[in-house]
């Protein structure tokens, strides 16, 4: 649907469901203005409080062991820049910001098979889907699961305009994408959230 100056579009091909008893992801402390300032970004991406997990396409790189159970393999950006085989994280498509979790900022990263394979045999890539059920019991890593899942699909999905088929230019938070030629729409994922009680 379009907005009322007919310049917002909303994208469900990109939609996650998250079930989780209590939503623990909170994106409203950083406010839009924010969530697009480059210095808030950088300064929340650098800090020592940050942690990043790795997507391979739809596949999370994931922990599992006997006693804490399964979960999201959350590391700092300096081992997630290693991983991709650069200095530092850089803003963009490939690394979105998924809010904050207790006040700590929180990324997701994409990265390629080579990549990931490259960085150590140690890492346990999982499908998608199963993540989705090996997840279940540990609510935060299940929701920031899905917010980077469908995060980082839309960037990667719509690259152009629906409507001229310009180049599209991603907010640098990763949550929108705006038409090059400034004069057409612009897209936001949609992440629809149930919360049982």
């Amino acid at each position: 649907p379009l907005g009322a100056e007919g310049k917002k579009h909303f994208c469900s091909s990109s939609a996650s469901l998250t079930a989780t008893a209590m939503l623990t992801l909170d994106r409203s402390g950083a406010d839009a203005a924010k969530r697009n300032s480059k210095e808030y970004l950088e300064t929340m991406l650098n800090s020592e409080s940050c942690r990043v997990f790795v997507m391979s396409g739809d596949r999370p790189i994931i922990f599992d062991s006997e006693t804490d159970g399964a979960g999201l393999l959350w590391m700092t950006s300096a081992d997630a820049a290693n991983i991709l085989r650069t200095n530092h994280l850089q803003l963009g498509p490939g690394c979105v910001f998924l809010g904050l979790v207790g006040g700590n900022p929180r990324f997701a990263i994409s990265a390629s098979r080579e990549q990931v394979k490259a960085a150590g045999s140690e890492l346990r890539v999982m499908d998608g889907r199963l993540a989705l059920g090996v997840l279940q019991g540990n609510a935060a890593d299940l929701e920031c699961y899905c917010m980077g899942r469908a995060l980082l699909r839309f960037n990667h999905t719509h690259r152009f305009c629906p409507r001229c088929g310009a180049p599209s230019i991603p907010s640098l938070s990763g949550d929108s994408q705006e038409c090059s030629n400034k004069c057409c729409t612009t897209l936001y994922p949609v992440s629809l959230s149930l919360s049982l009680s």
